[in-house]
């Protein structure tokens, strides 16, 4: 009979006396029912591992409750405070006994005791601050189509569509473009993208799985050599039109895929320009039928177009290893172009004339035409002003700067080797969009 049992019977022998008229009723007393005993439970993890569990109890529980050994025993089962087993007593150790183990360096398989691991873990715990828990599996979120992050050009000249204004601007116009990139034949024009799945907790972009296809459409109405559209023309990052001719003239974009999906550049157009115009072709037995179809003729300046516009001039490559633009002129000693920011070999060390320096020259020959020297950026390079004030600004890939008079004005055109005059400076009204300012721009003084 247990506590309960009893209670309820001494309960139920309380109230028949009291029915049959007995005055003096005893009360069963249990001076030690809030006195507590303990109980002492040995348990096996299944680590192998013993575990003490004390519980309190009550001494009228102890007495009456049934008890089993004091300690479970197993035969197969031997407490150890050693570290010697028999399995591991054949891998290579040092001085103190301790097992070596070198990754990626020893190509032999050690055998451990899973008792080592068990032993170890607990001395570490409890003499280091070093908590041992279970490794989460690394996941990769949920991410959708490639996001493009890069997409820019070098070589070329950029020309806002425009009506008003005769040549490229109203070419983009007439073409139902926002612009277009011009560039002379014979040139080499770069174009350069990328893009990431996502960006992780520590802000860095996932790159993986990416794969670039570069896709060229030619314009029949202003490309007489071709009619291809949608032609693979390169694979990967970069793409590089070298000897641009009028059959490279059309629309360029790139196509990026990863594992979910494809996404798909801003088309380019490109129209490159060699003296010349566009004659439609005519037929019959007095040859004044039109025949529809066009060709670019010849003009006066022609004959001399590869002497002023020669192949192998200077261009801007990227570097992908170094995600950077940078000058390359061609040496026809070796006949392969080079790297000018780089020091030739055979080139005595020494301050170079500005009118012999290939930087200077490329700035000089393309910031005034509008060229966008970081297309990341979005700003022009060149100098301008606004129509109402005398204050002119130069804008390149660094910033915007101003000058405060004339004198430093004149330096500025001096070290970049310009005239000193007031040439090449665009004018804008403050409602105009300004290529040469951006949005967050801060304009600094020049202080040379």
């Amino acid at each position: 009979m247990n506590y309960k049992q009893r209670q309820a019977a001494a309960r139920k022998a309380y109230y028949a006396r009291k029915r049959n008229g007995r005055k003096n009723v005893s009360r069963v007393v249990y001076p030690n029912k809030n006195k507590a005993a303990t109980e002492i439970e040995f348990i096996k993890t299944p680590e192998r591992q013993i575990r003490v569990k004390v519980k309190e109890i009550s001494p009228i529980k102890s007495a009456t409750s049934v008890k089993a050994d004091d300690l479970h025993s197993d035969a197969e089962f031997v407490l150890r405070d050693q570290f010697e087993f028999d399995i591991d007593k054949e891998n290579e150790r040092s001085e103190s006994g301790v097992i070596v183990s070198r990754e990626g360096i020893d190509t032999e398989f050690l055998e451990l005791a899973s008792a080592r691991f068990i032993f170890d873990r607990d001395t570490s715990e409890a003499f280091t601050p070093t908590k041992f828990t279970e490794l989460v599996i690394s996941r990769d979120p949920n991410y959708g189509l490639p996001i493009v992050d890069q997409f820019e050009y070098e070589n070329v000249t950029y020309h806002e569509a425009d009506e008003n204004v005769k040549g490229a601007r109203k070419l983009a116009f007439n073409l139902g473009e926002t612009h277009v990139l011009s560039s002379w034949a014979n040139g080499i024009v770069v174009f350069v993208a990328n893009a990431y799945n996502y960006k992780d907790k520590k802000g860095r972009e996932n790159r993986e799985k990416m794969n670039y296809t570069w896709y060229f459409s030619a314009d029949t109405k202003r490309n007489f050599n071709t009619d291809v559209q949608n032609k693979i023309v390169g694979k990967g990052r970069k793409l590089l039109l070298d000897n641009v001719q009028r059959f490279t003239t059309g629309r360029y974009y790139c196509e990026i895929s990863n594992d979910k999906g494809v996404t798909r550049t801003m088309p380019h157009y490109v129209n490159v320009y060699r003296d010349g115009r566009i004659v439609e072709l005519t037929g019959g037995a007095e040859n004044n039928i039109p025949l529809g179809r066009f060709e670019w003729a010849p003009i006066s300046t022609t004959a001399d177009f590869d002497k002023r516009h020669p192949k192998l001039r200077p261009y801007k490559d990227y570097i992908l290893e170094e995600e950077a633009w940078v000058p390359m002129q061609y040496n026809s000693q070796a006949n392969a172009y080079e790297r000018a920011d780089l020091a030739s070999p055979d080139k005595t060390p020494g301050k170079t004339p500005w009118n012999t320096n290939e930087t200077i020259k490329w700035v000089k020959e393309n910031s005034m035409k509008g060229n966008t020297i970081d297309p990341g950026y979005g700003r022009r390079m060149g100098y301008w002003k606004y129509s109402v004030g005398s204050i002119i600004y130069w804008s390149d890939s660094d910033g915007v700067i101003s000058f405060l008079n004339v004198q430093r004005y004149y330096r500025h055109r001096e070290e970049m080797g310009y005239k000193k005059d007031f040439s090449q400076v665009e004018v804008f009204n403050k409602k105009q969009s300004n290529p040469y300012f951006l949005k967050n721009d801060n304009i600094a003084q020049y202080k040379g």
